[in-house]
């Protein structure tokens, strides 16, 4: 931020933000995804990377699973395409100091999106504001109706990778 703003940010907690990215790369071949024609395409991306998403069954936990198991079967496709794909870095990458040891001291706001209503509203109001959000609709939405919850060992293995996020954050 510029001298004398606030910078604010929209924070998602690591285990929701790991199932969006995960389900997004699942129908992003999908040819009615919003994504789909964009210029630079996941589904064009994964076929340079010569890898069949399908091959995790739309199953986060198998991808997590293959992700830190080097004797897992998929265990390279998975790496590639969390290595490739910015949609899953982890939060604290992107809202990181220049030396990736603290937040950037300009973030002053966190919001959390599971709660963005309130919290925005809540914000607006501080201001002076009214409120502006009313339960807004997503434009987004996925396609796959497939919803795997995770297992226990998946959000362990989501709290290691996603370590920076939880600490910096205070995610539970």
């Amino acid at each position: 931020p510029a001298p004398g703003e606030i910078g604010l940010t929209i924070l998602r907690h690591p285990y929701s933000r790991f199932e969006s990215a995960f389900y997004h790369m699942v129908d992003s071949c999908n040819d009615n995804f919003y994504y789909r024609k964009a210029n630079v395409s996941d589904c064009e991306e994964l076929k340079k990377l010569n890898i069949d998403f399908d091959i995790f069954q739309h199953n986060p936990n198998l991808f997590l699973y293959n992700l830190v198991t080097k004797s897992a079967r998929y265990y390279k496709e998975a790496n590639k395409v969390y290595h490739h794909f910015s949609i899953f870095k982890p939060q604290f990458y992107w809202l990181s100091d220049f030396w990736r040891l603290n937040v950037h001291p300009g973030l002053k706001i966190f919001m959390n999106q599971e709660n963005l209503t309130h919290e925005f509203n809540e914000f607006a109001k501080s201001l002076g504001y009214p409120p502006p959000l009313n339960n807004w609709e997503r434009v987004n939405k996925r396609i796959s109706t497939q919803n795997i919850p995770l297992t226990n060992m998946s959000k362990e293995i989501i709290q290691q990778v996603y370590k920076d996020d939880f600490k910096h954050f205070n995610f539970i």
